[in-house]
């Protein structure tokens, strides 16, 4: 197993967790309680979470573990969830957020290739032999 799979099936098996933390709860004791309906709304917002990590996508699952912590909070508040209960989703939340940072993510590399043609300076013009004014030659006027 390759160390993205392992960080990846950690995350999902935090989140998993989490889950069960939710569906546990479920007409329990009342420091454990959580309502259906909290319990349905909280499972859906984990399973989105699961698949941004299994995406490899850790800036969308951030986010989206974000409103689920925002959730849980208004969800204690109106009295569908224990503060118990909310304490260990928070817990839980609180450690796939800080995996995150392990999940690899898809890069593409690019490659640029820039090819340079130089010209080479012009020659210098050679002087021409023969002919203008040089002067007088052999045997010239004296």
């Amino acid at each position: 197993m390759t160390g993205e799979r392992v960080v990846v099936t950690g995350l999902v098996g935090a989140l998993l967790a989490a889950a069960g933390l939710l569906l546990a709860g479920c007409g329990g004791s009342a420091p454990f309680t959580i309502s259906a309906s909290a319990s349905r709304q909280l499972e859906r917002e984990v399973a989105v979470v699961r698949a941004d990590a299994v995406g490899k996508d850790p800036a969308t699952a951030a986010h989206d573990v974000a409103a689920l912590e925002a959730s849980v909070g208004v969800l204690e508040r109106a009295g569908q969830l224990s503060a118990v209960r909310a304490a260990s989703i928070l817990d839980a939340a609180r450690t796939v957020q800080a995996d995150l940072v392990l999940i690899p993510t898809t890069t593409t590399t690019t490659t640029t290739t820039t090819t340079t043609t130089t010209t080479p300076p012009p020659r210098p013009k050679s002087p021409k032999h023969g002919g203008g004014d040089q002067g007088p030659g052999p045997g010239g006027n004296d």
